[in-house]
């Protein structure tokens, strides 16, 4: 009796111990996994895109940070920033949503649309020229109109990034699909 009341009593201390190891163990592993998760998050700031804007004959290419994002834009395929690429950085943010227009029978220059939120311009084969009248011109629609033209409106917020495309002839803008994608970290 005193024997099988031993080995109950054994049993039962190996079984707490058994269970407090792997107790002890998913909490070590839960916690690591939320360091990750939160490393993970942390420096994640969205994915690189490369768009092709077939009416303007450009490429346009994203590279988003945690508080901007830069656009490049080339008539050739994009892959890394350098200095002889023509860029514009935008501050990200729910409230901005910043607009470029391209003349593809001006391709080398670009027009402004006012944007507040453009905190550095690096133009190298492009020139950036500011539209003289603002969208609260009646006007607005009809002097685009004199000129075929590709609007792209821009919106980033978070990892978010979304990039519609109107052109003269379109009466609403139609999201952009990226051909490529990378995941982009600082």
């Amino acid at each position: 009796m005193i024997d099988k009341a031993k080995f109950i009593l054994s049993f039962f201390e190996k079984t707490a111990f058994l269970i407090g190891k792997i107790i002890y163990l998913s909490v070590c592993t839960i916690t690591i996994l939320s360091i990750l998760l939160i490393a993970i998050l942390t420096l994640y700031t969205g994915n690189s895109n490369l768009y092709y804007l077939e009416e303007a004959g450009i490429y346009i290419k994203t590279f988003p940070s945690r508080r901007y994002t830069i656009v490049a834009i080339s008539e050739n395929k994009i892959e890394n920033i350098s200095d002889s690429l023509d860029y514009i950085k935008f501050i990200k943010g729910e409230d901005y949503w910043p607009s470029l227009i391209f003349n593809p029978n001006k391709k080398h220059v670009i027009y402004d649309t006012g944007n507040h939120n453009m905190i550095q311009v690096h133009l190298v084969k492009y020139k950036l020229d500011t539209l003289t009248f603002n969208r609260n011109d009646i006007n607005y629609d009809k002097k685009l109109e004199e000129n075929p033209y590709v609007q792209v409106l821009f919106y980033f917020s978070g990892i978010k990034e979304e990039l519609s495309l109107k052109n003269r002839y379109d009466d609403g803008y139609t999201i952009l699909i990226p051909k490529e994608w990378s995941i982009a970290f600082p």
